[in-house]
C-alpha cells in the first residue's frame, strides 16, 4: 500500500526530474516508489541523471550498454565493486527493511548501513525490475560521486547516459575501454564532468580536451586525432 505522503513525495521528486521519469515511476513497485520518495534531499544532485535515464529506459539494449560503461566508472572511482544493478538490488532490499536514504546525512553512512544489512541478510532479495534496480543504483552512486568529487561531478554520468544510443550503434565516445582509461588517467574527474556539460571556461575546455585526446591516443594509437575530436564534440552536444 502506498501511503499519501509517499504519493505526494514521489510527485514532488518526479516534478523535479521530468515528465518522462514520472511515467516510468508509475509502474514501480511500492518499495521502489518509496525509495523515489526518499530521494527528495538529494534530488537536485541526481535529477539530471534520472532525467537522462528516463529517456533511454524504453531501449533495453541501450540501457545495458550504458550500465556496462558505468559499472567500470563507479568501480574505478571506488564507489562500488558490485555494479549499478546489484547496488540497486541492495538499496531496494534495505529500503524494504526500513533503511531509508533520507535518514542519513552522508553517502558513506548510508552505504555502510546498506552494506551491513546485506551482510546480515545475504538471502533477502526482492523481485524488482531491471529499471527499478538501475534507477536505485544510479541515483545512489551518483549521489556518492557528488559527495566525493564535488558538485556537478555526476554530469559525467549524465553525459555517458546520453551517449548510450550512439554507443549502441558503435558511434559513441564513451566506450568501456576509453571511459575506464579516462577515469583512471585524468587529474580531476570533476573537470571532466564539467567539460562534457559545458561548464568550463574556454581555456579550461581546451586544456581538458588536450588531456582527453592524449589519453585516448595512448589507448588507441591508430585512431586519427580528427576522429577523436569529432567524437568528443558529439558527446558534448548530446
Amino acid at each position: 500500500m502506498v501511503f499519501g505522503w509517499i504519493v505526494d513525495a514521489v510527485s514532488s521528486v518526479c516534478s523535479a526530474v521530468g515528465s518522462a521519469f514520472s511515467s516510468v515511476v508509475e509502474k514501480f513497485t511500492d518499495v521502489a516508489k518509496e525509495f523515489v520518495a526518499n530521494l527528495a534531499p538529494i534530488i537536485s544532485a541526481v535529477a539530471p541523471v534520472l532525467n537522462a535515464l528516463s529517456i533511454v529506459f524504453p531501449q533495453l539494449k541501450v540501457l545495458a550498454t550504458i550500465v556496462n560503461v558505468l559499472d567500470k566508472v563507479f568501480t574505478a572511482l571506488g564507489l562500488s565493486d558490485k555494479g549499478v544493478e546489484e547496488t540497486g538490488q541492495d538499496v531496494l532490499d534495505a529500503q524494504d527493511a526500513g533503511i531509508h536514504l533520507d535518514d542519513y546525512e552522508s553517502y558513506d553512512d548510508y552505504k555502510q548501513a546498506v552494506d551491513n544489512f546485506r551482510l546480515e541478510n545475504p538471502d533477502k532479495r526482492g523481485d524488482y525490475s531491471q529499471i527499478e534496480k538501475v534507477t536505485a543504483g544510479m541515483a545512489v552512486l551518483s549521489w556518492g560521486m557528488e559527495e566525493k568529487f564535488g558538485p556537478e561531478s555526476s554530469d559525467l554520468v549524465t553525459a555517458i547516459v546520453m551517449d548510450g544510443p550512439n554507443l549502441e550503434k558503435g558511434e559513441g565516445f564513451f566506450t568501456p575501454e576509453r571511459t575506464e582509461a579516462i577515469v583512471n588517467g585524468v587529474k580531476n574527474i570533476g573537470d571532466v564532468a564539467k567539460y562534457f556539460s559545458g561548464k568550463l571556461s574556454v581555456d579550461e575546455k581546451h586544456e581538458m580536451q588536450k588531456e582527453l585526446i592524449g589519453i585516448v591516443q595512448k589507448l588507441e594509437p591508430e585512431t586519427p586525432i580528427g576522429e577523436i575530436r569529432s567524437a568528443l564534440a558529439q558527446a558534448r552536444q548530446n
